[in-house]
């Protein structure tokens, strides 16, 4: 007897390529921007999922972005990614390699630490509260300046302890990975394992050269 592909899920897999701030539901998102008395421009969870259909990466980024303004406390980024994991853990996950974007919060006025406690509270527990393991990969904004990459970089030396690696995110026409060439050597001489997204909306010389990265195990660049 044949059985539907649902009955198949909770086998174990693992999740190599996941934004935390993208794990955001409507429920949630609303929720946090309430509790911390931010306005979002949308009436209810149905007008949010319709916010949802994107036509391109942009459109994307803009929500994505938009909805993360709601992050503000260590509470948040802690109930966040413990969300995430319930939800990754229900499904199968047994590992998941987890990718976030600290200057999107530090542009806001979050800092590293209020960012980095917060997830390692849930984190820090996912293998004995959820069976999930995890690794932590800190992106720099591919459309924000090497200088904010490098500092952001520095902030997070602190915590090195608990990121795995270095990754590249966020809008890519006009903005050549070859400019952070001098941030991921510096994540190398730390030992921080590199990666890079590419080609989602840009050419392949979009794509960094290899011999810059050096994936986490399983990854690869996207």
């Amino acid at each position: 007897m044949s059985r539907s592909y649902d009955a198949w899920i909770p086998l174990p897999k693992a999740e190599l390529h996941v934004h935390i701030e993208g794990t955001l539901e409507p429920e949630q998102a609303l929720a946090f921007a309430a509790r911390n008395g931010v306005e979002l421009p949308y009436a209810d969870t149905e007008e949010l999922r319709k916010a949802g259909q994107f036509s391109d990466l942009q459109s994307f980024l803009d929500l994505y972005y938009e909805l993360m303004a709601g992050l503000r406390t260590e509470r948040d980024f802690e109930e966040l990614a413990d969300a995430y994991l319930a939800r990754a853990a229900a499904q199968g996950v047994r590992h998941a390699e987890i990718f976030f974007d600290p200057q999107a919060h530090l542009a806001r006025g979050v800092d590293m630490g209020t960012v980095m406690e917060g997830l390692w509270r849930a984190l820090g527990r996912s293998e004995s509260v959820h069976g999930v393991s995890t690794q932590l990969i800190m992106c720099f904004l591919r459309d924000e300046s090497a200088d904010s990459a490098m500092r952001t970089l520095d902030a997070a030396r602190p915590y090195l302890d608990r990121i795995t690696g270095v990754g590249l995110d966020s809008a890519e026409v006009g903005h050549p990975p070859g400019r952070f060439r001098e941030v991921y050597a510096a994540a190398a001489a730390r030992g921080l394992r590199r990666v890079a997204h590419a080609g989602e909306e840009g050419p392949p010389r979009t794509s960094p050269r290899r011999s810059t990265c050096s994936a986490p195990s399983g990854s690869t660049t996207d």
